[in-house]
């Protein structure tokens, strides 16, 4: 029989246990508090609040990890009271939350540097749901002025309110007002980064970052949150037999693999990519500085020239320096015999965070770029966008004479708990649909889409996480190696039901974002879950889609093929839920117990046995269904 740490590890790929929530109940009210922060806030059964902390950000923007030294709960004469003393970073801190029956919230911080030290952020932040996307609000300003606005529908890439005191809103019919105390605080729009939320904080972007606080200086604030009314809860999704419906008119997107030579494969670049077969569409990453990545080219043509290969090229300079770099890539690419069918190309400033109001980087313009690259790849599509986050995409929209727009994705920017990285799920329309106004009408090819942060375009580099745990930031995330992983993989491939993508790399064949893991003399020592899943997505890959409807909790994908439909299907929560199964269904699911069996078997989807009838689905579990033809 397994034990709990084998099974916590087959579900998030470290032994590393989440945070349990602390209930506070006072009446109507419901406040969920996680590792000494706020994790949720419902009045009347409806979630109205889905965060509060007090994040210490160093000079990358990297948070430092909260140590409890007491946490504590007692009831209070009208409600419920929870307090903790705790150390981050540089700081002591204390954090109270009260909670009163008669729908107040009061939280209070303080906190006080130990050393002097030097930070981005030190304070609140509050996290507002998405479902408020649209709704008026009423913002309040210390010098008592008022603006009426609303929360952004469309992702906004400035900040929607600034310098406030306190924000009224309504919500499935909850009225909730809130007042600010001990700092100026801001609203951004959280999308930008996939985190499900608006957030709003303290210390103003517009102010100097980093800021100084010397040795004993304290920090004070206080939040006040007032809920009245009755709440409706939303519909939520059908409970009936899963099968696919009609053919949709659309296709399903191209799934690959991205490639860097920065990522460490021992054995090389062929035996990670034997594994797959097919091979899927690659996509590489070099840096024209970096004399070793033409090198690396190189040494991996055969299997690059096995598949379709697209490139992405980061690039130096003024236009005249930056053309002769894609002279000498092309040279390299052609005497390997490798043709990139899609190209993009950046330079090297424009893969860090720049904010709307500050000026433009010296040197070649990302337009620029793809008009040097126009002349010297005249027969490859060229992509505009950036090698980052939608994020800076939003702050910069393409422009010129480009084929397809582009970005990566990762929700490890903010917040690196599961419910954090599996919410950011939801974000992924709003941002397809934001896209949208920049694509002028091209088609989106998105790069590498992973739980991991590839790149951190607000600091120096990555954090590094060598212990393997749950760290915002990091490039090295766990839970890519478990089940969570694969299920957060077909939740980013069923989110792009109705837009224009029409390829995203899901990971990589090796390295932090691999689909599996290597020996140390090389080769593979055993397969990742995501394998599996990937496997099943891209042989679903330019395949008639195929509409399907589940129950809450699950996301997947249906498609058409040679021989009848298919359907991946992910459990993206932590609790077990059925899946109901129309007849003729032949299902295979890929869970804790059967997880053993498919890490070390390349071929398990096709040599597992499959089962007729419902299906349960463990914690983030993959389900692969077969069904006969659906008629069109």
């Amino acid at each position: 029989m397994d034990d709990d740490k084998s099974v916590t590890t087959r579900l998030y790929g470290t032994a590393e246990q989440a945070g349990q929530p602390v209930r506070l109940e006072a009446g109507r009210l419901v406040v969920e508090i996680v590792n000494g922060e706020v994790s949720s806030i419902s009045w009347d059964g409806i979630e109205a609040i889905c965060g509060v902390a007090y994040p210490i950000r160093d000079v990358d923007w990297g948070t430092a990890p909260v140590r409890t030294r007491m946490e504590s709960v007692e009831p209070t004469v009208d409600g419920v009271r929870y307090s903790t003393n705790f150390a981050a970073g540089d700081f002591a801190g204390s954090f109270v939350c009260d909670a009163r029956r008669e729908g107040d919230v009061r939280l209070s911080l303080s906190l006080t540097a130990k050393a002097d030290t030097r930070v981005c952020r030190a304070g609140f932040v509050v996290l507002h749901p998405l479902d408020v996307a649209g709704a008026p609000l009423r913002v309040l300003h210390p010098d008592a002025s008022v603006d009426e606005t609303i929360f952004p529908g469309l992702i906004s890439p400035t900040q929607p309110a600034m310098d406030i005191a306190g924000l009224d809103w309504v919500s499935h019919g909850i009225a909730v007002g809130m007042r600010f105390a001990g700092d100026r605080f801001e609203m951004e729009d959280q999308r930008n980064w996939s985190d499900a939320s608006y957030k709003t904080f303290c210390r103003p972007l517009l102010l100097p970052y980093p800021f100084g606080i010397a040795a004993g200086e304290a920090i004070d604030q206080a939040i006040t949150i007032r809920f009245a009314g009755s709440g409706t809860a939303p519909a939520e999704g059908r409970r009936g037999a899963v099968r696919p419906g009609g053919v949709d008119g659309s296709l399903m997107p191209e799934f690959g693999l991205a490639l860097d030579p920065s990522w460490p494969m021992a054995g090389g670049f062929g035996p990670a990519a034997a594994i797959l077969q097919p091979p899927p569409r690659w996509l590489a990453r070099v840096d024209l500085a970096c004399n070793t990545d033409l090198a690396w080219l190189a040494m991996n043509a055969h299997p690059l020239r096995a598949s379709p290969f697209d490139l992405e090229v980061i690039v130096d300079g003024e236009p005249p320096l930056l053309e002769r770099q894609l002279e000498l890539a092309l040279d390299t690419l052609t005497g390997l015999g490798l043709v990139p069918e899609h190209l993009m190309v950046l330079p090297r400033a424009y893969m860090r965070c720049i904010q709307t109001w500050e000026a433009a980087p010296a040197g070649a313009t990302p337009a620029g770029a793809i008009e040097a690259a126009r002349r010297v790849f005249p027969t490859q599509r060229l992509g505009a966008g950036m090698l980052t986050n939608f994020t800076e995409l939003n702050r910069c929209p393409p422009t010129g004479d480009f084929d397809y727009v582009t970005h990566s994705l990762t929700p490890l920017v903010h917040a690196a708990d599961d419910r954090s990285v599996m919410r950011a799920l939801d974000t992924l329309e709003p941002i397809f649909d934001t896209l949208g106004t920049h694509a002028r009408e091209r088609p989106y090819r998105l790069g590498l889409a992973s739980i991991g942060m590839r790149t951190n375009p607000y600091g120096r580099d990555v954090m590094d996480n060598p212990t393997g745990v749950r760290l915002a930031m990091a490039q090295l995330d766990p839970r890519q190696m478990g089940l969570f992983g694969a299920a957060w993989m077909v939740g980013v491939a069923a989110a792009t039901m109705g837009s224009r993508i029409e390829f995203i790399a899901l990971a990589a064949p090796y390295g932090p974002f691999g689909l599996a893991s290597t020996a140390r003399g090389g080769g593979i020592s055993v397969l990742n879950p995501a394998y599996h899943a990937f496997r099943a997505l891209a042989g679903l890959s330019g395949r008639p889609r195929l509409a399907i409807e589940l129950p809450v909790g699950l996301r997947g994908v249906a498609a058409e093929g040679d021989e009848g439909s298919q359907a991946v299907i992910a459990n993206c929560t932590n609790s077990a839920i059925r899946l109901d199964t129309a007849q003729g269904a032949a299902g295979l699911v890929l869970d804790t117990a059967s997880m053993p069996a498919a890490v070390v078997d390349r071929y398990w989807l096709e040599t597992a046995p499959r089962h007729d009838g419902p299906l349960t689905l463990g914690p983030y579990s993959v389900a692969h269904l077969k069904w006969g033809r659906v008629s069109t």
